[in-house]
């Protein structure tokens, strides 16, 4: 009896993925969705960092408005939001639920928050010279 080996036709289509193509493409996809991740998230805070900054100028512009009209002293933000120097939805802490602190040194307004690391967020602006906040 003679056995014969079956041969396999050479032009026979593949109908599947072999699992090393799968592994190969999945790992792919792990990487780059980590990567992806990673700087969507360092977006996030860079946008979390300039709102808090925009917050600060806003909060400036206000206790400029304070004074315009007459007031002195530090104003508190609820005395800014009576008054109606900031609106009423405004919030009074940051993205990372720290408070807004207002300064004044002469003419010169500083509103200065914490940032998610400790890190000093302020903006600063002379009243002397740019009365109206323009």
């Amino acid at each position: 009896m003679i056995y014969r080996e079956k041969q396999r036709p050479q032009n026979r289509r593949r109908d599947a993925f072999t699992l090393m193509e799968m592994l190969v493409v999945v790992a792919i996809i792990v990487a780059l969705a980590g990567i992806g991740g990673y700087h969507v998230m360092n977006q996030l805070r860079a946008s979390q960092m300039d709102t808090a900054r925009l917050q600060c100028t806003t909060i400036k512009k206000a206790v400029q408005t304070w004074h315009i009209r007459g007031k002195s002293g530090v104003p508190t933000m609820e005395q800014l939001i009576t008054d109606g120097c900031l609106e009423k939805d405004i919030k009074t802490t940051n993205t990372w639920g720290k408070e807004y602190r207002i300064e004044i040194n002469g003419n010169d307004v500083v509103v200065t928050t914490e940032g998610p690391n400790g890190e000093q967020l302020s903006s600063s602006m002379n009243t002397a010279n740019n009365p109206a906040g323009k």
